[in-house]
């Protein structure tokens, strides 16, 4: 699947910029991942439900990607979500998408706490 192959690489593209310590340049890349995300499940709706949203997910994750390992963990939640994907277990990667919601959701909240 084309779309799988093109998230793994993003995702890759990802883990080098942790690797390099460039946290800003992963934060953008994370955004252009959910893009794409939403792109490939072919739901319009997703897709404009989640635009207005990236704004907010930026400066989200200028916090909570700033937390130790998230980048890492987050990483290997996109990379399950893939794995998923690629082989078509949409219950699998949506319960997998929930988790990924809820752990950048918990990361922010302790960011604020911290």
């Amino acid at each position: 699947m084309q779309a799988a192959a093109a998230l793994a690489r993003l995702c890759a593209d990802q883990e080098k910029r942790l690797a390099e310590r460039d946290i800003d340049g992963h934060r953008r890349l994370d955004i252009l991942f959910h893009r794409a995300l939403w792109q490939a499940s072919g739901n319009s709706r997703i897709l404009r439900a989640g635009e207005p949203l990236l704004d907010q997910m930026l400066l989200g994750n200028a916090l909570s990607a700033r937390q130790p390992g998230r980048g890492d963990q987050s990483l290997q939640e996109h990379r399950a979500i893939i794995d998923a994907i690629a082989r078509a277990d949409a219950s699998a990667a949506e319960d997998l998408a929930r988790t990924h919601i809820w752990r950048s959701h918990q990361s922010f909240a302790d960011a604020i706490a911290s």
